[in-house]
């Protein structure tokens, strides 16, 4: 048998009460880089929103629908299994994998996400579906400036350059 997955951010497809649920849940954990919940489960991004990339040598066997993209409003990704979502107007923003869950018996895999300080891994039942890096190594975070005319730090270095 075989059974769909939601890999992406879950803001976009769980609604009301569930999205709550699933924040407050992450929010008591003491751990607010990760949590698990009933068919889903939601990592802490390093760099928060953003666009990440998927590595397609661990997706490509994998992805029903999506571009191996995963556009990040909430700070975190995740996996949900599909008839579990509340929202399928979002999942175009997130990719869709098929998953064989007959070896699994009458319980369905766990899912799993394992953060390697900001590598994302993403596993069912243990089986590796998809490696996201949130690290952006390519970004030089630490060369980064900020230079908005408007901004108030260039504003006040202007002034008392005068």
């Amino acid at each position: 048998m075989k059974k769909e997955l939601y890999v992406g951010d879950l803001c976009y497809v769980l609604r009301g009460d569930c999205w709550k649920r699933l924040c407050d849940k992450m929010s008591l954990s003491n751990n607010y880089d990760h949590c698990i919940d009933d068919g889903m489960v939601l990592n802490g991004t390093r760099h928060g929103d953003g666009c990440y990339y998927g590595d397609k040598e661990y997706s490509r066997s994998f992805v029903v629908d999506g571009d191996g993209s995963y556009p990040v409003d909430s700070g975190t990704l995740g996996m949900v299994w599909l008839d579990k979502v509340t929202d399928q107007s979002g999942l175009y923003l997130g990719n869709v994998f098929t998953i064989e869950v007959s070896e699994f018996e009458n319980n369905l895999p766990s899912l799993e996400i394992e953060d390697d300080n900001g590598i994302l891994y993403f596993r069912v039942g243990g089986n590796l579906i998809e490696r996201i890096d949130t690290l952006c190594e390519d970004d030089n975070i630490d060369s980064w400036e900020d230079e908005d005319p408007d901004d108030e730090y260039y504003r006040e270095e202007d002034e008392s350059d005068e």
